[in-house]
């Protein structure tokens, strides 16, 4: 999309020589774990290493405002509605700052703010981030930005602390009704993504290799750079991957809340051959057992810790 909206917003305001725009992807867009009706977490970030501080078009505009409507330009054109549909829902709240900062923010503020500003749980967000697209030389700064964010050591207790005060947010915020509520539900999705990022915020100032955007992928890394008994990580994937599938197929084929009966034939058949288990009883006693197995990991590396850093 990104080509099309520059050479038309080009046509009015003209270019910025030397600037360079990239879109950073967070979330599951940066991760590669969207679902069927997710919305696009982005980040917008520029820089103007040149002498040009205003485009050379017949609408010239200085280099923040030029940016800025050529974000917002994007946004429209990726959330526009067509005769399908919205395309995508466009979250920009994971930029610096929040809904208060600007649209599109200067790779030096963007570098500041993580240095000086971030919370914790911006911190964990960014064990998603990827670059989209980039002029070439802006992408590889970002790059090697995010790895040396990723890299900075951390006190394991005060991170502990961090994370479980961002869960208990959440879990005020969208508490669970049972088992069917896989992302939300103690053990469940979001318990597995946050211990998981715990352990990349914890282990990479010494593994830089565990700097994974996927869930998956980062659980077997882990594994592999010996940060995580082999076994534990191969264990924590296998959940990740269970997880993954039963709550898309529900995210696909039901809107609400999930419950036993809400469930049609259909829809229960293809869960249980996604579980490998022979019905819906069987599908829910291995949900409930996964459940149970992240959430005493979660309590063993992340709870226990939180709450002694607390006292």
């Amino acid at each position: 999309m990104l080509p099309h909206v520059e050479e038309e917003f080009a046509a009015q305001h003209g270019r910025l020589g030397e600037a360079g725009f990239a879109i950073v992807g967070m979330g599951k867009l940066g991760s590669r774990e969207m679902m069927f009706d997710s919305d696009l977490d982005l980040v917008f970030l520029y820089d103007n290493p040149g002498e040009q501080d205003s485009s050379d078009g017949a609408r010239p505009l200085s280099t923040s405002q030029y940016f800025a409507r050529l974000s917002q330009r994007l946004i429209n054109a990726l959330s526009a509605l067509t005769a399908e549909g919205r395309l995508y829902e466009i979250d920009m709240r994971l930029r610096p700052s929040g809904a208060a900062g600007p649209i599109a923010v200067h790779v030096e503020g963007f570098e500041q703010y993580q240095h000086e500003s971030a919370w914790i749980w911006e911190r964990m967000a960014l064990t998603r981030a990827r670059v989209i697209t980039a002029t070439p030389r802006l992408g590889q700064r970002i790059d090697d930005l995010l790895t040396v964010l990723l890299r900075r050591e951390c006190d394991p207790a005060e991170l502990a602390r961090g994370v479980d005060d961002m869960r208990q947010r959440v879990e005020r915020e969208y508490p669970a009704k049972g088992v069917w509520d896989i992302k939300y539900v103690r053990g469940g999705l979001l318990d597995l993504e946050f211990l998981c990022q715990y352990f990349q915020l914890r282990f990479a100032h010494e593994h830089p290799e565990v700097r994974r955007t996927g869930t998956v992928a980062a659980l077997r890394a882990l594994g592999t750079a010996g940060c995580l008994a082999p076994a534990l990580s191969a264990k924590l994937a296998e959940h990740a991957i269970f997880f993954h599938d039963i709550y898309g197929l529900l995210r696909l084929c039901l809107s609400g809340e999930w419950r036993d009966e809400t469930i049609p034939t259909g829809l229960g058949a293809a869960l249980c051959r996604a579980a490998s288990v022979p019905g819906l009883g069987a599908l829910k006693t291995k949900l409930a057992r996964s459940q149970d197995q992240v959430l005493a990991e979660y309590e063993t590396w992340i709870g226990r810790a939180a709450r002694d850093a607390k006292e």
